[in-house]
């Protein structure tokens, strides 16, 4: 399974959770996982800022799975996305 990370005005050490969080979540479903895409960008909307987590896996039969989670704070968005990503993969 290869992980790409696409992240605008992250910390490093903000990117390595999340990339450990994708590894721990996904990690019953690696052999049906080629390769995961996550986007993560912030926006802040009616003065309140806004993350947006994107997350796109590319599964071994050639499928794509796309979940989009946005939530105040960055790490919730990017969990939310994963358990939902998660139970799309496992129902396949």
């Amino acid at each position: 399974m290869r992980i790409e990370i696409q992240a605008i005005d992250r910390r490093a050490s903000e990117i390595q959770e999340t990339m450990a969080a994708i590894r721990a979540a996904l990690e019953q479903v690696v052999d049906q996982i080629a390769r995961v895409v996550v986007r993560l960008s912030a926006k802040t909307r009616r003065k309140q800022p806004l993350s947006r987590c994107v997350i796109e896996v590319h599964l071994t039969n050639g499928q794509v799975e796309i979940v989009e989670e946005r939530q105040r704070r960055s790490g919730a968005a990017v969990r939310r996305a994963l358990g939902r990503i998660w139970k799309a993969v496992a129902k396949r």
